[in-house]
């Protein structure tokens, strides 16, 4: 059988609250300065979720049900926003956030469960590719979206993937 940790009532289905709790995160995303990121997440979800739909994959409210979940808002106001994963250009804040959603969607309509958190996942292992590359074409986004340094001596050297472009090493 099903086993449930808490029944679906307590942790959402009210989209009351549902707003109340948008609206608020939306509040703090524009102090943060991540506004363009959420809403580029939040349209790029409804977007794909409308996909779903008139692909037969459910009604309206199973496919925009998650939008009243604890989960969704953990997701949505405070992972995605991290300053550390995603770019600091509103451009790249808006392609960020519009191909998780596209990734989340591919990922739901497939049936897995936790998609967003995968497609996250997935997102932030190929950033150092995608720093790589756009620094290898020169992109101006490159040098001020670097790559994440990691502190272990030996392998810190100039122009691999460990070592941001301008650093001293």
């Amino acid at each position: 059988g099903v086993a449930s940790v808490a029944p679906g009532s307590q942790w959402g289905a009210d989209y009351r609250v549902a707003l109340v709790i948008i609206g608020l995160g939306l509040l703090m995303m524009r102090r943060v300065k991540r506004l363009d990121l959420v809403l580029a997440w939040l349209g790029g979800y409804v977007m794909m979720s409308l996909l779903r739909m008139a692909a037969g994959q459910g009604g309206l409210v199973f496919v925009l049900g998650p939008l009243t979940g604890a989960e969704f808002a953990l997701f949505t106001f405070s992972m995605l926003p991290d300053p550390k994963t995603n770019p600091p250009t509103p451009r790249g804040r808006v392609v960020w956030g519009l191909s998780i959603a596209v990734l989340d969607g591919v990922l739901r309509y497939l049936e897995i469960r936790y998609s967003m958190f995968y497609a996250l996942f997935i997102h932030c292992a190929v950033l150092p590719i995608i720093r790589w590359a756009a620094a290898w074409a020169g992109a101006s986004e490159a040098e001020h979206w670097r790559v994440l340094e990691i502190p272990i001596r030996g392998l810190r050297r100039q122009g691999s993937l460990l070592h941001a472009p301008g650093q001293e090493g």
